[in-house]
């Protein structure tokens, strides 16, 4: 359950403005509810290295939305994991085979290839050290969840 129901009501209230009832269907049908645009706007501010502070509110909003704080982690890890491994592929295959391999749509692929230009291996390299280090120290206990995505956060804005 999301932790800020102001972001729920102000839903509710756009939906009962088109329709004065709201049904299954409704709600279905409302890009709102769809965590995976909140996890791709998350995914596309890191990617686009937008402003510090866009990315602090795209990782607010998926706590905000009741995402767990080990998938928001999970979620950026896996971009500098996928980063990395694009990087790779990029020096033996094309583009449109890359896509190919990892199913993955042209565009998405170019933020990818733009992101490891403009940070660099050596720099996504280190996050995944860093990540991985973090993960670590979750798993072992000796950090609580809110740490851990503080910790995470502190990584991304330096």
């Amino acid at each position: 359950m999301p932790s800020d129901l102001t972001i729920l009501t102000k839903e509710i209230d756009k939906m009962l403005l088109l329709n004065n009832e709201i049904d299954k269907k409704a709600i279905e049908n409302n890009n709102f509810f769809r965590s995976s645009n909140v996890e791709f706007a998350l995914q596309d501010a890191l990617l686009k290295k937008q402003s510090k502070a866009i990315l602090i509110k795209k990782i607010k909003e998926q706590v905000d939305l009741g995402n767990p704080i080990i998938k928001i982690f999970s979620q950026i890890n896996n971009i500098f994991i996928q980063a990395k491994k694009i990087a790779i592929l990029k020096n033996y295959y094309s583009n449109e085979d890359i896509s190919k391999k990892l199913n993955m749509h042209i565009y998405r692929l170019s933020l990818f290839i733009d992101f490891v230009k403009k940070t660099s291996i050596a720099k996504i390299n280190e996050l995944i050290k860093k990540m991985t280090e973090i993960d670590i120290d979750f798993k072992r206990g000796y950090i609580s969840e809110e740490i851990l995505l503080n910790k995470v956060t502190l990584e991304l804005i330096k």
